[in-house]
């Protein structure tokens, strides 16, 4: 909700909705590593907008499984921007890479964005992929296991890395 929120009035501007579905299974306490957690969103929800002219960017988060002591996330960030085409999707998560040289040139940017994500995820034990048709749009996504704080157990004091977040925000 706060990234939505952060990048709203940059949609406004662009003329494109920016959207957020949360599943109603999401644990209300979950504990991970917030702050690389949003810098992948951030980063996903950046580049989608970049490459949007219309239509929308759309966050979605889907509880892919869940027990007692884990919920295991799948984070989709989609576009109806250019795309990717399919030969270039291979060495996105490559640092210094593009989908060609002209997207440097009319969208700006180094190529790092992407590599850093895919570090990122890797840090925090997760998975990514994308999935694009060149013109229609592009869907970033990644899953990631966190911890499930719902039960009634105490709580551990988390490992400096790792905060916790309830439906009211970081504690």
């Amino acid at each position: 909700k706060d990234i939505v929120i952060l990048h709203s009035l940059k949609a406004e501007q662009q003329g494109i909705a920016l959207l957020q579905q949360i599943d109603e299974a999401l644990p209300a306490t979950i504990m991970g590593d917030p702050t690389r957690l949003l810098q992948v969103i951030v980063n996903l929800v950046s580049n989608a907008m970049k490459f949007t002219r219309q239509g929308e960017v759309k966050i979605v988060v889907d509880v892919l499984d869940k027990n007692d002591d884990e919920v295991q996330l799948k984070i989709t960030v989609s576009d109806t921007g250019i795309g990717i085409p399919q030969h270039a999707q291979e060495s996105l998560f490559k640092a210094f890479t593009q989908a060609d040289g002209s997207t440097t040139r009319k969208f700006g940017g180094t190529g790092l964005g992407l590599a850093i994500v895919s570090q990122l995820v890797e840090l925090i034990d997760g998975s990514l992929g994308v999935d694009s048709v060149e013109g229609e749009g592009s869907t970033f996504w990644f899953e990631v296991p966190l911890e499930d704080r719902e039960c009634d157990a105490p709580l551990e004091v988390p490992e400096p890395s790792r905060q916790i977040f309830s439906a009211s925000g970081w504690l």
